[in-house]
């Protein structure tokens, strides 16, 4: 019996379907109903990139996105901007090669920062925005092709499983490699199976090329070939050091002068103005490896009046998390403003940013959540004094 006849959704079995919805025939000789259409669109999947009929409306705005990402992190203005134009390109681009058969140039990014700026929680909230699978990989992990490790093509995979083996949707991914700058080239080092080497196999799979993935398992096991060319990739790392590279570069430049005695007397204090390729390529990256990345934003180290905005007016900060976890005892729990400013002010004297704001939080409550669910205390207050910095 014709399916269509049927007028079942593939992907509802006729769950959504309502009298009079309108029906898709896709390539794959299946139908979906307009609820479900309207349902992936609306999370900006492409599921049915196929089908005749994609909704311009589906896809979001770069102020949106950004609207979105600021809600999670503080500062980083410039980052979200770039973020959030490169998603959508990234989007609007997979739309054009499959509705137009044109392949256009991709917008990878490069993110550098200290430690705890935010650079993984940005793409972190930004894969949940993009409604497309997004995977996470170290490239400290990453080895040369044959060498005890993780070869760089392994991270297709994981971005095929976190597609759950769709390759359509996995063509159309996003890949973010964390510590890009560890990889950076050794001189006088031999073969650099972990540097260089890395870099060079890294060349391919950001150009566009087929990867081939392994699927299934045991006497069902196969192969899936995956083209890269419109896989988004995002790279991210410290670069320590680069500001000294960065101000020689431009001593040599002016050695007289205002400039010159700034030179002397101050590091470069905004990488987004003064940073160029030159200074990734002298950092240790190789040419070929950086031409290929267009975008190239730095982050700045948050301030202690942005870290105490990260603890108290991000969406599920951490006070609120704890005022939770206390609520559970009926316990009503307070914090004062210079014990936040206390967090914030360790965090920056340990350099760790962000990130090490929980750690500084947990051990200073510590003694309120072993003793205060065993008294009859209903109202307490984390104060200056209880601020450890062990």
């Amino acid at each position: 019996m014709d399916k269509f006849k049927e007028r079942i959704c593939r992907y509802c079995k006729g769950t959504n379907t309502k009298k009079g919805d309108q029906l898709f025939r896709t390539k794959g000789n299946s139908i979906i109903c307009n609820t479900c259409m309207s349902l992936y669109e609306a999370n900006y999947l492409f599921e049915f990139k196929d089908t005749e009929v994609i909704k311009k409306e589906a896809m979001p705005k770069p102020m949106e996105i950004k609207a979105e990402l600021d809600k999670y992190v503080i500062g980083q203005e410039k980052a979200k901007q770039v973020l959030s134009v490169a998603l959508v390109n990234h989007l609007k681009k997979a739309k054009i090669c499959v509705q137009e058969k044109v392949n256009l140039d991709k917008s990878n990014v490069l993110l550098l920062g200290p430690t705890g700026c935010g650079k993984t929680f940005l793409i972190k909230h930004l894969a949940k925005i993009a409604g497309v699978p997004l995977v996470q990989a170290d490239a400290t992990s990453l080895t040369s092709a044959g060498y005890v490790g993780r070869d760089v093509e392994d991270v297709i995979s994981d971005l095929y499983k976190a597609a759950n083996c769709n390759k359509d949707i996995t063509e159309i991914g996003i890949v973010y490699i964390d510590e890009i700058d560890k990889i950076k080239s050794i001189e006088g080092s031999g073969l650099d199976v972990g540097g260089t080497c890395v870099q060079q196999g890294l060349l391919k799979i950001i150009e566009g090329c087929e990867v081939e993935v392994e699927v299934g398992r045991g006497m069902a096991k196969r192969k899936e070939t995956i083209d890269t060319k419109n896989i988004l990739f995002i790279f991210s790392g410290s670069f320590a050091g680069i500001e000294k590279n960065i101000d020689e570069r431009l001593s040599k430049k002016s050695s007289i002068g205002f400039e010159a005695k700034r030179l002397r007397g101050e590091k470069s204090q905004d990488l987004n103005k003064d940073i160029i390729l030159d200074d990734l390529v002298n950092f240790g990256m190789i040419p070929e490896f950086i031409g290929r990345i267009p975008l190239v934003v730095a982050l700045k180290e948050l301030t202690t009046k942005q870290l105490v905005s990260v603890l108290k007016d991000t969406k599920n900060n951490l006070m609120d998390h704890y005022r939770r976890l206390f609520k559970e005892d009926n316990i009503n729990i307070n914090f004062d403003d210079k014990a936040l400013e206390k967090i914030a002010q360790v965090s920056k004297e340990r350099g760790t940013g962000a990130r090490g704001l929980r750690a500084i939080f947990e051990n200073s409550l510590l003694p309120m959540m072993f003793k205060a669910p065993s008294t009859n205390r209903r109202n307490i207050t984390l104060k200056e004094k209880d601020i450890r910095n062990d």
